[in-house]
């Protein structure tokens, strides 16, 4: 249906250029700007009601048409800078280059873009509804410096690769050296008609070190901290989804084996297990309802999270929304946080 097809559309927050502003077209060249306004009201349990940035950006696109190829280039300001206490990006102002490329366009090729860039990690995950909290995604999502391929589609099948630069000196002794990464996708898209739609996605990212500071306890709790050379980070995931209508399901598996150990003596790093469960309905185009479910192991901690929604669209391109979360911190093997609940509500004004 054209409804749903336009919900659909509705749902792809990252992609603000259908509201962007064009300046300048002529002679096959086109200059465009558009952003996003992303201020929010967070509680978070043992700490005090804050006002954030959830990520405001301005983005400046260039393309040149070439004759069946595009030159496009595209840079991506955001303002979310570090709060009062330095302790994480929630401010606002700070302005920060997150994205700049340059690469090519074919419409029966794909793309191939330069610079610093999202990866094809960034677009594996499906069911990524909330707009308060994370997405908790493990796969390398960005490069600072790397090479981006996306293939067009063939029978609804895409492909995907990345390549990422570490640094230009080779040092053993720094606490964290990137050598280099990269990265595989699969993409496969089946709209049966106009009531369904199957997606699935799949990704792998590979990041190796020269040099990474690893820090863990002994056997009798004493923290210990040491550099180790030639490490890598591993992680891959799958994610499906099924939409009917108004109503979209979708699940995602993935695992991550990080640059952590869980003691001193061991040789074997820490693995992480995601699931991840997710639903949303459109009660009508302008407001929907969404929930989360998530089991994450790392080592011997468990998180059972879960994240649910509201969000109200009174014009395209305005969004509000109110959501509760609720999640247990693993990131660290070695500490063991109880629960915590969030509570967000805020806005996003697009461009």
């Amino acid at each position: 249906m054209k409804k749903s097809l336009s919900l659909l559309t509705l749902s792809l927050l990252a992609s603000a250029t259908a509201h962007g502003v064009e300046i300048y077209k002529k002679d096959g060249l086109a200059f465009q700007i558009n952003g996003q306004y992303r201020p929010m009201i967070v509680h978070s349990e043992g700490q005090r009601t804050d006002l954030r940035d959830r990520g405001s950006r301005i983005e400046f696109i260039l393309k040149q048409d070439m004759g069946g190829w595009t030159l496009v280039g595209k840079n991506r300001i955001i303002f979310n800078g570090k709060d009062a206490n330095g302790s994480n990006n929630s401010g606002f102002g700070e302005p920060r280059t997150a994205q700049l490329y340059l690469g090519l366009e074919q419409k029966s090729i794909g793309r191939l873009y330069f610079g610093r860039l999202p990866t094809n990690g960034d677009a594996i995950m499906l069911g990524d509804y909330q707009l308060g909290g994370n997405g908790r995604n493990p796969l390398t999502a960005s490069t600072s410096k790397g090479i981006h391929y996306r293939s067009a589609a063939y029978a609804g099948f895409e492909v995907g690769a990345d390549y990422l630069f570490g640094s230009a000196v080779k040092d053993l002794n720094s606490t964290s050296s990137l050598k280099n990464g990269y990265g595989l996708a699969l993409y496969y898209t089946n709209k049966f008609n106009d009531d369904w739609r199957f997606r699935f996605r799949a990704g792998y990212t590979r990041d190796a070190y020269d040099s990474h500071q690893f820090k863990a306890p002994d056997n009798n709790g004493v923290n210990r901290s040491w550099i180790a050379n030639d490490v890598n980070r591993d992680a891959w995931r799958v994610s499906t989804e099924v939409k009917y209508r108004d109503f979209e399901v979708a699940y995602n598996y993935g695992e991550l084996k990080d640059l952590q150990f869980a003691n001193y003596l061991d040789t074997d790093r820490v693995k992480e297990k995601r699931h991840f469960l997710a639903a949303r309905y459109f009660f009508t185009p302008k407001f929907a309802a969404y929930s989360q479910f998530r089991y994450e192991k790392r080592g011997e901690n468990v998180n059972r999270g879960y994240t649910a929604g509201l969000d109200y669209r009174p014009i395209k391109n305005f969004i509000t929304f109110i959501e509760f979360a609720r999640d247990r911190n693993i990131a660290n093997v070695n500490v063991h946080n109880d629960y915590a609940n969030s509570y967000y509500t805020g806005f996003r004004f697009l461009f």
